[in-house]
């Protein structure tokens, strides 16, 4: 099961940012983490305080909801430094992935204003 998942993740990895990761890489083992950290929060009972933020208060949604959070941001963290290190090395005649592609679009769309 572990191989499996490590390997999907990995083809994603590939396909958004271009970069496939070693399995024992830091950040790819911590993306891991949070991924599995997420599911194990059971976000669907979390959509519930976004929609009425007062439940978050409630002893049965709290602790969940922190823990979903907290992966979120995690996650996020991680596509923002993709993100910016694609930002860097960007190249418009040479697109590689999704993000090189959004990025591309990005700009084209700020030059047709």
């Amino acid at each position: 099961k572990t191989l499996l998942q490590n390997a999907t993740s990995n083809i994603i990895c590939s396909v958004t940012f271009g970069q496939r990761f070693d399995y024992d890489n830091p950040d790819f083992l911590h993306l891991l983490n949070m991924l599995e950290g997420l599911v194990r929060a059971k976000p669907v009972r979390d959509l519930l305080p976004k929609i009425l933020p007062v439940l978050r208060n409630f002893p049965f949604f709290a602790p969940e909801y922190g823990k979903a959070m907290f992966c979120i941001k995690q996650i996020q963290t991680f596509a923002e430094q993709q993100i910016a290190h694609h930002k860097a090395a960007f190249d418009p005649e040479n697109i590689q992935d999704f993000v090189d592609a959004f990025l591309l679009e990005q700009k084209r769309s700020e030059a047709n204003g």
